[in-house]
């Protein structure tokens, strides 16, 4: 019974007072590990554009530690600078100039899988300033290739 008990508490999701998801281990992957640079950038620069709840999703961090970090990137002069990095993310805004072809970056992609799931094809689908139609049938391509490689 006690085993069971635990199994259970493991599985709830719990919220701070301020409406914030508590760590859960299924969720904050990435949960006590340090910042990469390249997290560090995705963060700043989709900070003001996303959600703190899907940013959390995406990058495995709790929200509270996220919003932590963002205070402390923009309290020590930081924050612009891995916003406008520019190494390893390019901005939703400079997405809609670079790519109309119908290419997908790299960068778009990653955006699109982590974000269809927790907001939505219409959401994601507009955030990326793509049709929706086009999102789905990408997001579709990705689910069978990951499902292929996993198999």
């Amino acid at each position: 019974m006690a085993r069971v008990k635990e199994h259970m508490e493991e599985d709830t999701i719990s919220f701070d007072g301020h409406g914030r998801m508590k760590f859960h281990p299924e969720f904050h992957f990435s949960h006590g590990e340090s910042f990469t640079e390249s997290e560090l950038e995705y963060l700043c620069k989709y900070y003001e554009v996303d959600h703190a709840r899907t940013l959390s999703f995406a990058m495995g961090k709790t929200e509270g530690t996220l919003r932590s970090k963002v205070d402390y990137l923009k309290k020590n002069g930081l924050y612009d600078y891995y916003k406008n990095l520019n190494k390893h993310w390019i901005g939703v805004s400079d997405m809609i100039h670079c790519y109309k072809t119908g290419n997908w970056s790299p960068a778009e992609t990653f955006y699109m899988v982590n974000h269809v799931p927790v907001v939505g094809l219409k959401e994601t689908a507009r955030r990326l300033n793509r049709k929706e139609e086009e999102v789905k049938a990408k997001y579709e391509r990705e689910q069978q290739k990951n499902h292929h490689q996993a198999g």
